[in-house]
């Protein structure tokens, strides 16, 4: 329902998927279809699997060739391949049994499948991070040409720094291999000197020392000294970070020959490490209170507690209740939600589409 009380999107659907570019996939009598933000069907639940459009085109993946089918559900591309994945800026990695190349919007093969992996396209690098079959890290242009890179894997390519190994330390055990920072040349700008890293978000990044989480900025200075469980992405100025507390929960003894069930554990760990988030100055913003939580979305965190999940605002207000079994994250100012068996829409307000929270308070 929208602002005014009226049922925007009926609960019709057994499943549905984020809005993206104006559509988003629904799922009904075990088919995938999509509509429009006013509820409409625009493509009749007739596929398998969920999709989304990217670059006006969504690839529908399953027996036979790929497919490529426009906003009207018309078939605009047939790919030879084993998996499509979703264009971005006018390219799609394809992939193959043992091998993976790169196609256009008008289906030809810019780049030849005989990558081992290939990550889709980034604008900052004006290419694509590759592995060869024999492990080598390069960055391929639109044309296919390879710029050899000094790394060994990655964790991520963001703002223009890839996180990676040290390819000297490559054929050492993980454990003692170290992670930094290279450009877009190859260029060490970070020296790999932690255990773990992940990419830069709003310029900061988490990395790891001695099993604890910190963080980073871009010029490798250690901003938030290492001492969280662990420690995600800053969005919206703030960073979801976990923490060991207090707990009275203890379980009770086992009998010889007895074993300690998973739903114990699990129960102890949710009672023994909490959620909350930090600034950049490693201020707590919103206090250790959650089992899990996410990075902040469009101005919105997924957090959970006893199983059930809702959102937050930056304040740590709760604006959309934690009452369901499933959600998404924000995108394009909508977030799918499960509740029961039945799923719905929210908006970033707390509005609900075509669901009340009014039976469940």
């Amino acid at each position: 329902m929208d602002s005014s009380g009226q049922t925007v999107i009926a609960p019709l659907y057994e499943d549905t998927k984020p809005f993206i570019g104006g559509v988003a996939s629904v799922k009904k009598d075990g088919k995938w279809g999509a509509i429009n933000p006013r509820g409409e069907l625009i493509i009749s639940p007739q596929y398998n699997a969920y999709f989304s459009f990217h670059d006006g085109l969504a690839v529908i993946n399953g027996k036979g060739p790929i497919k490529y089918i426009d906003q009207k559900g018309q078939i605009a591309l047939t790919i030879t391949g084993l998996i499509g994945n979703n264009f971005k800026d006018g390219y799609a990695v394809i992939a193959g049994s043992r091998s993976q190349g790169v196609i256009n919007k008008t289906g030809a093969w810019i780049i030849p499948p005989r990558y081992a992996f290939i990550r889709p396209y980034n604008s900052s690098l004006g290419g694509f991070l590759a592995l060869k079959p024999d492990g080598k890290t390069l960055l391929l242009n639109p044309s296919g040409e390879e710029t050899p890179l000094a790394a060994c894997g990655w964790t991520g390519f963001y703002e223009d720094l890839l996180a990676t190994r040290d390819p000297a330390s490559c054929e050492r055990p993980l454990t003692e291999q170290k992670y930094g920072f290279i450009d877009i040349t190859g260029q060490w700008v970070i020296p790999p000197s932690f255990d773990f890293a992940g990419g830069f978000q709003n310029g900061y990044a988490p990395i790891m020392l001695d099993k604890k989480w910190g963080y980073i900025n871009k010029l490798g200075e250690i901003i938030i000294a290492p001492h969280y469980k662990t420690a995600l992405e800053f969005n919206n100025g703030l960073a979801p970070v976990q923490i060991r507390v207090k707990t009275s929960m203890k379980l009770s003894p086992l009998s010889e020959g007895e074993k300690r069930s998973f739903d114990d554990l699990k129960a102890l760990a949710k009672a023994s490490f909490k959620w909350g988030y930090i600034n950049p100055e490693d201020e707590v913003k919103i206090d250790f209170t959650y089992d899990s939580a996410r990075s902040f979305s469009e101005g919105l965190a997924c957090v959970e507690s006893n199983e059930k999940y809702g959102f937050i605002n930056t304040k740590g207000n709760i604006i959309i209740p934690l009452i369901f079994n499933r959600v998404s994250n924000f995108e394009n100012g909508y977030a799918s939600v499960t509740f029961g068996e039945k799923q719905y829409y929210v908006t970033r307000n707390g509005t609900p589409i075509g669901f009340s929270y009014n039976n469940v308070y």
